[in-house]
């Protein structure tokens, strides 16, 4: 079997078996080899890849789960939105208060 068989009948990269392959090159030793431009697994070659694989595993959460999270999800955006409609209102207060000139005082009595 060939890399490119491998790695298709796996369901990995192409480039993911050859970086595995290189990285336990010492313990497959002559389990790999060329023929013709091909790099090539042989029966235990494939086993040991096999046994080096990640398991992926995928959890199921319950539909009433996801659909709480959505919805707390969106009520926290609206929470995010209406603080930041909040600043933003702030912020103007902040600027007209600072653009405007401040009165002048007259001092009828002198010191």
């Amino acid at each position: 079997m060939n890399l490119k068989e491998y790695s298709d009948t796996r369901n990995v990269s192409y480039n993911a078996v050859k970086k595995q392959i290189q990285r336990y090159k010492e313990y497959l030793g002559d389990n790999i080899f060329k023929q013709g431009r091909n790099l090539m697994l042989n029966e235990k070659a494939v086993e040991f890849l096999d046994s080096k694989q990640k398991c992926h595993v995928n959890v199921l959460y319950p539909e009433n789960l996801i659909d709480e999270l959505k919805k707390e999800n969106n009520d926290l955006k609206d929470q995010v939105i209406n603080l930041q409609n909040m600043v933003i209102g702030l912020q103007k207060n902040l600027v007209n208060a600072l653009s405007k000139k401040p009165k002048k005082r007259f001092l009828f009595f002198k010191k």
